[in-house]
């Protein structure tokens, strides 16, 4: 379901993405809700009194099958705090690694929940 939405990425993007979790990442500004294995809210970034944006942990993506926004972690960064993809990068390694980052995006502080077994 989530496949025909994600673009093909670079080798360290994608490295990056899939050692968080995206669900956690997405909990962190959206109440999710379990449906399988799938996480499902409602979309930040339209106007959503449904519950069009579905998160799946397996596929390392998001789809709001309302507006049509989909990605990665990466995506997710640069459309939430308004940053580019090499500052949305820096920020999932900053979250990787325990340090901060600058003021421009103050979520960068926070830690994320490595995915166990990933590479």
């Amino acid at each position: 379901m989530f496949r025909e939405n994600m673009k093909t990425e670079g080798s360290t993007r994608s490295a990056l993405a899939a050692r968080i979790s995206i669900s956690a990442l997405i909990a962190s500004d959206v109440d999710l809700v379990a449906a399988g294995d799938e996480w499902h809210g409602s979309c930040p970034f339209h106007d959503d009194g449904s519950v069009s944006l579905h998160v799946s942990d397996p596929v390392g993506g998001y789809v709001c099958f309302d507006c049509g926004i989909a990605g990665d972690a990466v995506d997710w960064i640069m459309h939430r705090d308004g940053v580019s993809e090499s500052e949305a990068l820096a920020c999932i390694a900053a979250m990787r690694s325990g340090s901060s980052l600058n003021a421009r995006s103050p979520t960068c502080d926070e830690s994320l929940p490595v995915v166990s077994g990933r590479v």
